[in-house]
């Protein structure tokens, strides 16, 4: 469930202001005044806390007692985050909750960090058409060391039920205008605890200066990249599609830091890392591919249903042994030494003595090169070249690309880069299609095979691969003229060096 809220500060003499005809609100109800108790976990040096996450076990509210996980989504004047909630007792972790939080805290042990008492009073505003916009709740907050109050503090939590970010700030400005202050978009576990809990993360992403060194920008382009692949774990273990598929970018993306920055790097450390995130990549992948197949059958099928169920079963029983394996690694010790080990790269890679010089200038001959693997590759291409030759060229293009990008925020001619980057992209977009259509006809012969008895279903499968091959042969025309174009940008740039 994504969460979208605003917090206010107030004092102890506020009253709610009468929101009735404010920006399409009809009326407001009273809701049942709520006593929550909650106990938040985290590690020892509060991981989840400076990563913007939050798990906690509450008793008091409608819903009865849960743990709930709370992970930051996009950021601004109001908090959102994506709300998880776990059906367990308060005795321990449930086991559910330690796998998605896995890529936080790794091996540190959790244990309770913040124990809060909320009296909770609140009304709903309703908007003149009958929809509820949004819960507005004036808390009063006490913080517990051990049974003893230890702080003391009130706030308004404006939670959106329908409300966008726009008539969520309306609200807020009422409140404003009628005595309560702004205040950071901080939870209030992060508040309870203090300074603490609002360091610096494992992984920072750094400010990118145009004039930086090599070695930082190595740093940077590691720290954004290891980011990006620990935010997306607990989505994945969650089983968002979408979270699976930017953590297996993420990984795609490191692999492609290796070889960008290969010249700079201790090579027996560039390569040890380089295996492990490859056999992070085909986990991730097995499981992907069958998401992908699964969609491509029921876009592609609409009018085949219900007869492809048998083969969309097929492949959803690959998608869950590839899950499952997934999930079981992605809490084992070999997934958690090498989150440990791109933590540690992405604070401090380890580079060859001497390396030095600005980043544009060092970084510049990595993509000339691999704009030459490239271009060897794609003028090779032709109408009897295997499904196998198009994916290679698709792997160089994804190359190209993200080392492009690499060097863009420091090269001295950063349009034109820009420009090689996204004809890049384009062109893997078409290759990436390709392959889809490749797999899934694969994947479809794989169901067939051994089945002797045509019927309504052997039909429809049969029209389904008929559709990959015609995707197939369309989309191999298109990569020429795609081609074509990324060639013409790569010459911009390198006559413009």
């Amino acid at each position: 469930m994504r969460e979208l809220e605003l917090k206010l500060a107030v004092g102890e003499t506020f009253v709610m202001p009468d929101f009735v005809n404010h920006d399409g609100i009809g009326t407001v109800r009273d809701l049942p005044e709520l006593e929550l108790g909650s106990v938040y976990y985290d590690t020892s040096d509060l991981r989840l806390a400076r990563h913007g996450v939050s798990l906690r076990y509450r008793i008091g509210e409608e819903s009865g007692p849960h743990w709930t996980l709370k992970i930051p989504g996009q950021q601004g004047t109001a908090l959102e985050r994506d709300e998880v909630n776990f059906d367990s007792g308060p005795a321990e972790v449930p086991s559910a909750a330690r796998e998605a939080v896995a890529a936080w805290v790794r091996r540190a042990p959790l244990a309770p960090s913040a124990a809060l008492r909320t009296r909770r009073r609140r009304v709903l505003l309703v908007g003149s058409d009958g929809r509820e916009i949004a819960e507005v709740a004036n808390d009063e907050v006490t913080v517990l060391d051990d049974d003893e109050i230890a702080a003391r503090f009130r706030e308004l939590e404006v939670e959106a039920r329908t409300a966008s970010r726009r008539e969520l700030n309306a609200i807020g400005r009422l409140l404003q205008q009628t005595g309560a202050g702004p205040t950071e978009p901080m939870p209030k576990y992060v508040r309870a605890l203090g300074p603490r809990a609002t360091a610096a993360p494992d992984v920072v992403p750094p400010t990118l200066d145009r004039d930086a060194e090599i070695d930082a920008a190595t740093r940077a382009a590691f720290a954004i990249d290891v980011a990006w692949l620990i935010r997306h774990h607990a989505p994945t273990i969650l089983g968002d599609a979408e979270g699976l598929h930017q953590m297996r970018v993420a990984a795609r993306r490191l692999r492609s830091d290796f070889k960008t920055f290969d010249a700079f790097l201790d090579p027996g450390w560039a390569q040890a890392l380089d295996v492990e995130l490859e056999w992070l990549g085909d986990m991730l992948a097995a499981v992907r591919d069958a998401d992908v197949h699964l969609e491509m059958i029921e876009e592609q099928g609409r009018d085949l249903q219900p007869r492809l169920r048998a083969l969309a079963k097929d492949v959803g029983r690959r998608r869950e042994a590839a899950r499952a394996a997934l999930t079981k690694e992605l809490n084992a010790s070999r997934y958690l030494d090498l989150v440990d080990r791109l933590v540690a790269a992405a604070k401090a890679p380890l580079l060859r003595q001497g390396v030095q010089g600005h980043a544009d200038r060092a970084l510049e001959p990595q993509v000339f090169a691999a704009a030459t693997k490239l271009a060897k590759a794609a003028e090779r291409l032709n109408d009897r070249a295997s499904d196998r030759a198009f994916h290679r060229v698709r792997i160089r293009a994804k190359r190209l690309r993200y080392a492009a990008e690499s060097l863009q925020p420091y090269a001295q001619k950063p349009r034109l880069v820009k420009a090689v980057a996204s004809k890049a992209a384009k062109l893997q977009d078409v290759l990436g299609m390709l392959q889809d259509a490749v797999t899934l006809r694969d994947a479809i012969d794989r169901f067939t095979e051994g089945r002797q008895q045509p019927n309504a279903s052997t039909f429809a499968v049969g029209r389904l691969a008929e559709r990959q091959e015609t995707a197939r042969r369309d989309l191999r025309g298109r990569v020429p003229r795609r081609w074509r174009s990324l060639r013409k940008a790569i010459r911009a740039w390198q006559d413009a060096s």
